[in-house]
């Protein structure tokens, strides 16, 4: 039995020297299109970083507006209720993933450096607080190329007060400013002015403009 067996391990050592399995023409090509099928399919499930199809089931990006001119009344609108102004402080153009990406912050952030100032009379308190309270409201607007939706990342929280308290801290637009001060003049009461301002009556230059074509309607 030993013998047998001792016979049978060398056979099976001495016929270890066969040739390597290859694979026929046909394989071969099976092989390589399945390769190239599944990479490509790969490679296309997985939307470009940046892009519509990559934004839009990310979920930061919370807000759509089908046409540019939506964004901007959705904006006005925005400014207008909460009684705050979004400054664009940046602008960049992309390539193949975005047309152009938008970054606004809240006014009160601070756009700008700090100034060195010295106050005249140090003792004596402000009336109006600081404007800057460094606020961490930020919205980011993309456009893409081939269509006219946008996509919009907004965190639209504030470290100040709103409404007409904040009012004090906001650019007038130049006609407003204009008809505030004829208001004056004819003794309107500034709490009144103020609740049209608050209201929308006449915050934007073009509510003047009743026909105006580009006018944000509800």
């Amino acid at each position: 039995m030993d013998s047998y067996l001792g016979s049978f391990q060398l056979d099976a050592v001495s016929g270890a020297n066969f040739p390597s399995p290859t694979l026929s023409d046909s394989s071969s090509a099976s092989s390589s299109a399945f390769s190239s099928t599944f990479s490509k399919t790969v490679f296309r499930s997985r939307p470009i970083p940046g892009s519509f199809e990559d934004n839009n089931i990310k979920s930061k990006f919370t807000h759509s507006w089908e046409t540019p001119h939506a964004f901007e009344c959705w904006l006005a609108e925005e400014e207008r209720t909460n009684c705050i102004e979004l400054s664009l402080v940046k602008k960049i153009s992309g390539l193949l993933a975005f047309e152009v990406k938008y970054r606004y912050v809240c006014s009160r952030r601070g756009t700008g450096g700090v100034k060195a100032y010295e106050k005249k009379c140090p003792g004596q308190s402000q009336r109006l607080a600081d404007k800057r309270t460094w606020c961490e409201c930020a919205l980011t607007v993309k456009q893409y190329p081939g269509r006219t939706t946008m996509l919009g990342a907004y965190s639209n929280e504030h470290n100040h007060t709103l409404g007409n308290s904040n009012l004090a801290f906001t650019r007038i637009p130049k006609k407003t400013r204009e008809h505030i001060t004829s208001l004056l003049r004819l003794k309107v009461a500034p709490d009144h002015i103020l609740d049209l301002l608050h209201a929308g009556t006449y915050h934007e230059d073009n509510t003047f403009d009743n026909d105006n074509p580009t006018e944000c309607t509800a």
